[in-house]
């Protein structure tokens, strides 16, 4: 039965579909900014683009179309993304909206077809707003998210028309969420080209772009599946490294016995530890009491992420993408100037052989010209990075959001650090083992302190402050060995 009349579904269809942006309260220098990344970049890199360039060009836009929601709804800013990872039925929703106190207020069981990513942040009072694929920010009853994520009712084989694949991305601002300082991120669950459940909204590139660009991720396994999947780990394998993981087992209920919940997280972690992939533990998960579930601890990690206080990571992220163009270039070019000195060694072995000589002075030609063309689309886009950078500075000024200056950008490479890598090899050297559950407590703890190093980049200062914690730390170990 449709829960709402012909005329509430028109008012609420005309007001999705609305084509006009909102001009007055976006920054001026935007549409260069979106023009750089989604017009000059593809023309700068156009004949001598990296072969993955289309996956690359996919996450430029995908983090644009971000920091562009960030514009829209403004108390994202200055928020930690905790993004909820998974593939479809995997309990994310369900998940989440324990986390809420029980309350329904995300769909449960979207169609691949339907989902649409929600965040939901604490908020005083309880409204949602959405970002239409105009790029229009639509107002919108809370009710009205659940609606859209079923088309206008519940029932599946009803006539009534599925309005989710209209919208981008949503906001729910809610009492009943109590983390201030996070916003979690329900992202559509991934599926696998060839499935039956595959779409343009499911397509793993778009989770993966999405889960990539979050802070955490929150990963659910649901119990009834008995294992963590092939495809899970698979896709595990592609994201970030850099991303800490918090694996949830949900479903908790559809487990035969608690016993087989602690072997089916025992199994998980055997698996993740054999394919390399990093995490901060595996919890359960289940709504109600249950001898097994982990909720303590769960809440006891969210505290700890909504404890710090969270700066914009967009230039981080972009700067990961220009990197890894530049770095195409960087090997490619290296590569080429090594087969280059080889050629040149081979022509001074030739003899009298004038047609071998030949054509191999032809080819070190064609060589050397690939070598020049490479090289210019390198400082082509060294000089679009520069100029892209003083435009996302400009843009971020205005709204302030706190972004470095674009001088400073090339410091950003190697900001993030693994806590758990860097003890694990000073243990190494030590020769001393430790317990990885305390490793990973050690990488919770750590994953949020800013480097000092960084305070100061360039110049004398930074070069006294990185004197100066040395001479601290040589201290402190001196006072340690002489009690």
């Amino acid at each position: 039965m449709p829960t709402t009349n012909p005329t509430d579904q028109i008012a609420l269809l005309k007001k999705i579909v609305e084509p006009t942006r909102d001009e007055r309260s976006l920054p001026a220098q935007l549409k260069e900014l979106e023009r750089t990344i989604k017009e000059r970049l593809p023309e700068a890199l156009e004949k001598n683009a990296p072969p993955d360039f289309p996956a690359l060009y996919f996450d430029f836009c995908y983090i644009y179309d971000k920091f562009y929601d960030f514009l829209l709804f403004r108390p994202l800013i200055g928020k930690t993304v905790v993004a909820l990872g998974g593939g479809f039925s995997s309990g994310k929703s369900t998940f989440l909206n324990m986390l809420l106190g029980g309350a329904r207020l995300l769909p449960t069981a979207v169609t691949p077809t339907t989902s649409v990513p929600a965040y939901v942040l604490h908020g005083t009072d309880e409204r949602a707003r959405a970002v239409n694929l105009f790029g229009a920010s639509v107002a919108m009853q809370v009710a009205d998210i659940r609606t859209l994520s079923h088309g206008f009712g519940e029932d599946d084989e009803s006539d009534e028309l599925p309005l989710g694949h209209l919208l981008r991305s949503v906001f729910v601002e809610t009492p009943r969420q109590p983390y201030a300082r996070i916003a979690f991120l329900d992202t559509p669950g991934y599926s696998k080209p060839d499935s039956a459940a595959y779409s343009a909204r499911t397509d793993a590139a778009i989770a993966r772009s999405q889960l990539n660009a979050s802070d955490h991720i929150l990963w659910c396994i649901p119990a009834d599946a008995g294992a963590i999947s092939t495809d899970d780990v698979n896709f595990l394998k592609s994201l970030s490294k850099d991303i800490p993981k918090l694996i949830i087992i949900t479903k908790a209920d559809k487990a035969p016995s608690d016993e087989d919940l602690r072997r089916m997280a025992d199994g998980v972690r055997e698996t993740l530890d054999r394919h390399g992939i990093r995490y901060a533990d595996v919890l359960i998960s289940a709504r109600g009491k249950h001898a097994a579930c982990d909720r303590e601890a769960i809440e006891s990690y969210l505290t700890k992420l909504d404890e710090g206080k969270r700066t914009a990571d967009f230039a981080y992220q972009f700067k990961k993408l220009f990197t890894q163009c530049k770095n195409y270039y960087d090997e490619t070019i290296l590569e080429e100037k090594r087969r280059l000195a080889g050629l040149n060694r081979a022509l001074t072995h030739v003899g009298d052989v004038p047609e071998v000589e030949e054509g191999l002075a032809a080819f070190a030609r064609e060589m050397k010209e690939k070598i020049r063309a490479l090289t210019e689309a390198k400082e082509g886009l060294k000089t679009l990075q520069l100029e892209f950078f003083t435009e996302l500075k400009a843009v971020a000024d205005e709204v302030r959001i706190a972004l470095p200056e674009p001088s400073e950008i090339d410091l950003l490479e190697d900001r993030r650090t693994d806590a758990a890598a860097v003890v694990k090899s000073v243990l190494k050297k030590r020769s001393l083992t430790v317990d990885s559950s305390l490793l990973h407590e050690m990488q919770r703890e750590l994953q949020n302190v800013p480097l000092a190093i960084n305070k100061h980049p360039g110049g004398s200062a930074y070069k006294e402050e990185l004197l100066a914690l040395l001479q601290e730390e040589l201290a402190a170990d001196g006072d340690a060995a002489h009690p």
